[in-house]
């Protein structure tokens, strides 16, 4: 009998890291790198992979972004040793909630930014959050890096 507990335990453990991880228990910057897949499924694109290194590069931008009182392009992506394409697309937005829906929706609705977004070149992305006192005012600043080999 404790033999037949152990083994369904077992599946049961098994079954627990097969479930998909909801879009509402994820982080917003998987949320976003799920919203533009989505998006580029729609108009028959190729997804991009998360990359991790994008990921980071993204991150780390929008908190010296944050932190600096800067928002703008910087000249060089932290990841693109790995890369012979990059993209980079900003959102600066009111409040401390890193909202998927207003960024994306911004980048959808300008030409540039929109344009990286759809580019099947970029196979690989991540994005980036920071949220707190820029320029005066309660603020998020998104970053999203692309790839391309």
């Amino acid at each position: 009998m404790a033999r037949i507990r152990i083994v369904v335990l077992g599946a049961l453990a098994a079954c627990l890291f097969l479930v998909p991880v909801s879009a509402a228990s994820a982080s917003p910057e998987t949320q976003m790198v799920r919203k533009v897949n989505a998006f580029r499924a729609k108009n028959g694109l190729p997804r991009v992979h998360l990359a991790r290194n994008l990921m980071n590069s993204s991150e780390r931008y929008a908190w010296k972004q944050m932190h600096s009182n800067y928002f703008g392009h910087q000249g060089r992506i932290a990841a693109s040793s790995k890369y012979r394409r990059l993209g980079e697309i900003l959102e600066w937005h009111s409040g401390l909630r890193p909202s998927v829906r207003t960024a994306f929706y911004d980048w959808l609705h300008s030409s540039g930014h929109r344009a990286i977004i759809m580019d099947r070149r970029f196979r690989y992305a991540g994005a980036g959050a920071a949220s707190g006192r820029f320029q005066g005012r309660n603020s998020t600043i998104w970053v999203m890096h692309f790839g391309g080999r």
